[in-house]
């Protein structure tokens, strides 16, 4: 997974073939009188990331968590823990397709 500045946004993005996607972007929040406040966005299903808009105005099952930055926590340090939380998201995300494609090959052997 690589990390990518979108304007004040960064873009976490995975390789899928010769392109990279983006799976999730963290926004931070501007009307906020904490500076160390961000949303973090999540794209599923592939869903690329289109200047202006966000995940969560699409109705594609895409979902959205608050996150804060630690008090004395460095950019990086940040950014790395952001980065588990996508690599986890992923993770889940990846078995629930595995567990349909599953359950649809074995509904398709009964068929037969």
């Amino acid at each position: 997974m690589k990390t990518v500045k979108n304007g004040s946004n960064t873009d976490f993005q995975i390789k899928i073939g010769n392109k990279y996607v983006t799976i999730a972007s963290l926004v931070p929040w501007f009307i906020s009188k904490h500076l160390h406040k961000y949303e973090l966005y999540f794209y599923y299903y592939g869903e690329e990331y289109t200047k202006g808009t966000y995940a969560c105005q699409h109705i594609n099952g895409n979902v959205s968590m608050t996150v804060w930055l630690e008090k004395y926590e460095r950019w990086e340090d940040f950014i790395s823990r952001i980065s588990k939380i996508v690599s986890k998201k992923l993770y889940i995300i990846g078995s629930s397709i595995l567990d349909e494609i599953k359950s649809i090959e074995s509904i398709d052997d009964r068929a037969y």
